[in-house]
């Protein structure tokens, strides 16, 4: 079975599935809250049920290069999985307060898209964050130290390379019977997985006895995934819009056939952007209806409500808002708090 426009087709069902089997979501929570800034190392909490061993088997929907890369690298596929989890992640949590919210990107049956409306700007987005989340999760892995890969050293210094190739080599397995998108798509992979790289940390140690530190040995850390989402939402702002040249082997910007677009720098999309004010349920669009806003603000980054619902109106209503507060330390241990309540004006797109 092929791949079409998206990342993954059929794939998907069995990767939320897995996604849940492996509890992805317990080791995303803990990147996301305590190695934002760090980059540091997360635990993977994975399922009995779904061993190295039985984990290519397991797995439908994948082009047969894929499918070899699984057999090679069956201890990555766990940080794979992970990658594509904290890439949608993060995709929602960039575009929170914009029409389109990433939320189509996981879906319940019977419906399964992790792709945003083919050849748009969102979909270029949706491919380099997750190209990147990829890279980003099997270079940490790769960081610990404790793989053993065909032709991979695993070690520190060398972590990050070593899981943009390690990524790079699983997306270039996927497939599409649109030449145009396949080359859109993988040009925005590698926007996405060079981001990874230009946003590390380098850091450096002194060798030997002195002081001068006159030689030094330096090596590149992970930055925080947040920080290579905001990178990429940067970049997402300035897209490209280009098309195939006659020959089909490369695209052309648009206006301009003699000139590509800056490779790895710059994302490229082949359609204009629906306005997502509705649900367009065939393109995974779900509309802003009953979608959260704000009347005014002075933030450019707000989902002021004039925008989100498309001059449709909102609706005002009351809640009451509970939270803990007043907490006060009890020796010894423990900590006790009151309940505070507010009334909170709450407006929703019509």
């Amino acid at each position: 079975m092929r791949f079409s426009h998206g990342i993954f087709t059929n794939w998907t069902a069995i990767l939320v599935l897995q996604l849940f089997m492996m509890d992805i979501a317990l080791s995303v929570g803990k990147q996301a809250s305590g190695n934002q800034s760090t980059g540091a190392s997360t635990k993977y909490v994975t399922s009995a049920a779904l061993t190295p061993a039985t984990i290519c088997t397991s797995i439908h929907g994948v082009t047969s290069k894929q499918m070899r890369f699984c057999e090679k690298y069956r201890s990555l596929m766990a940080s794979i999985f992970e990658g594509i989890a904290i890439g949608i992640k993060e995709c929602k949590f960039q575009f929170r307060k914009r029409r389109w919210n990433c939320t189509s990107l996981i879906s319940k049956p019977p419906l399964y898209r992790n792709h945003a409306v083919p050849g748009t700007k969102e979909d270029a987005f949706t491919h380099a964050i997750i190209a990147a989340g990829i890279a980003h999760s099997v270079a940490r892995a790769l960081s610990s130290g404790n793989f053993t890969l065909p032709g991979v050293k695993s070690d520190t210094k060398n972590s990050i390379n070593n899981g943009i190739q390690l990524a790079k080599e699983f997306l270039d397995g996927q497939d599409s019977k649109n030449q145009e998108i396949k080359l859109m798509n993988t040009h925005n992979n590698e926007v996405g997985l060079a981001v990874v790289n230009t946003s590390a940390v380098m850091e450096c140690k002194c060798i030997g006895p002195s002081k001068s530190c006159n030689v030094r040995t330096c090596w590149k850390r992970l930055a925080g995934f947040r920080t290579v989402g905001k990178g990429l939402h940067e970049l997402y702002m300035k897209s490209v819009k280009v098309k195939s040249n006659q020959a089909q082997s490369s695209l052309v910007l648009v206006g301009d056939p003699f000139s590509k677009p800056t490779a790895k720098k710059e994302f490229v999309h082949i359609k204009d952007s629906p306005n997502y004010c509705d649900r367009k349920a065939s393109l995974g669009i779900l509309g802003t209806h009953g979608r959260t806003c704000v009347r005014d603000s002075n933030d450019k980054e707000a989902d002021v409500c004039d925008i989100m619902c498309c001059g449709r109106g909102y609706d005002t209503r009351i809640v009451m808002r509970k939270w803990k507060c007043r907490c006060k330390f009890y020796w010894c241990c423990f900590v006790k708090c009151k309940s505070c309540t507010e009334d909170a004006i709450v407006q929703s797109c019509k």
